[in-house]
């Protein structure tokens, strides 16, 4: 594990094999890791403990997660961003490929609030108005980390533990808000155990037929059977067909900044909301040789996992409110 707080604030690994060892049991698991408050990838790159474990290379999994608020960050606008791209193209990724290992990049989550617990920097607030405005963000910054890894010629998986924060926000709003530490920002043991679950799922698909029932099994103190079931299910979120039912409601993009722009999908139609007004950009159109796509613009959705679309044009669109199907089946 290469990571920073969020990976050693309650414990990232030490919650995975407690999940491991109880719906999985049976395997033998050495873990290590190398982390420090607040760092970086690209810091992570050049401190020579690290690199000495990296280049030893023995290792199964490399797990990589990145500085909270940096992979929804542009590289043109800090140096450390370009710096953890870097090091992931031209470090972690040709030294697990030369291991034979898979890097598991763990998604970071937009905070509970957005910009208000982002600290004072004025950038921040004006790119993270709201958690589906970050959250945006990450997800478009992981895809891009994923993009750089398989430049490299590595074998990426991606824990979307954002998505799954996205999908608790709307599907059981009580458990989202118990994610966070009291600060907004770092995991609780709740939000922990989420990310575990999703890292759990990413790195043994294989043997999916074997796994125990998660309410059933090992989970912090204070969850129930029927809450370690629903934070499990919310860790993977699901492939969907991109319809244009399955596309109703308010999304926000990954362009989103300080004045809230919402889009809204009725029907097939797509509009702008600001500030209480729709304005009709267009409308879903889909056929049997082409996803569904806005016309007129012809940018097409490529991906929707749980209440998380990709676009053509490299937007990414996270779900704020609508009437979408349960996950939960």
């Amino acid at each position: 594990f290469i990571g920073n707080s969020y990976t050693f604030v309650n414990d990232l690994p030490t919650t995975y094999k407690m999940i491991m060892d109880s719906r999985l049991p049976g395997y033998a698991l050495t873990l290590d890791s190398s982390t420090g408050p607040g760092r970086t990838l690209g810091q992570a790159a050049q401190d020579a403990e690290c690199q000495r474990k990296v280049k030893a290379g023995r290792y199964d999994f490399l797990v990589l997660q990145d500085q909270s608020c940096l992979p929804g960050i542009p590289d043109s606008f800090f140096p450390q961003k370009a710096q953890s791209t870097w090091a992931l193209q031209n470090f972690f990724g040709p030294h697990a490929r030369r291991a034979g290992a898979v890097v598991v990049l763990v998604e970071t989550w937009g905070r509970r609030d957005g910009a208000p617990v982002c600290g004072d920097n004025p950038v921040l607030k004006e790119m993270f108005p709201t958690f589906a405005a970050m959250q945006s963000k990450l997800t478009s910054g992981y895809t891009g980390y994923k993009a750089a890894l398989e430049r490299a010629g590595a074998n990426v998986r991606v824990v979307r533990s954002g998505e799954a924060h996205a999908t608790l926000r709307l599907q059981a709003p009580s458990l989202f808000a118990r994610l966070y530490a009291a600060d907004g920002s770092h995991p609780s043991a709740v939000g922990q155990y989420l990310t575990a679950c999703g890292l759990f799922a990413a790195l043994n698909g294989a043997q999916r037929s074997q796994w125990k029932d998660p309410a059933s099994s090992w989970k912090p103190p204070g969850i129930t059977a029927e809450e370690a079931d629903i934070i499990a299910h919310a860790a993977v979120p699901a492939n969907k067909i991109p319809t244009v039912d399955s596309m109703a409601g308010d999304w926000v993009s990954k362009y989103e900044l300080k004045q809230p722009t919402t889009w809204r999908v009725r029907e097939s139609r797509v509009f702008v909301v600001a500030n209480g007004q729709e304005h009709l950009q267009g409308n879903l159109v889909g056929s049997v040789r082409r996803s569904l796509s806005l016309q007129p613009g012809g940018s097409s959705i490529t991906q929707l996992v749980g209440d998380t679309a990709w676009w053509s044009d490299g937007d990414v669109w996270t779900r704020v409110e609508g009437n979408q199907p349960a996950h939960y089946v």
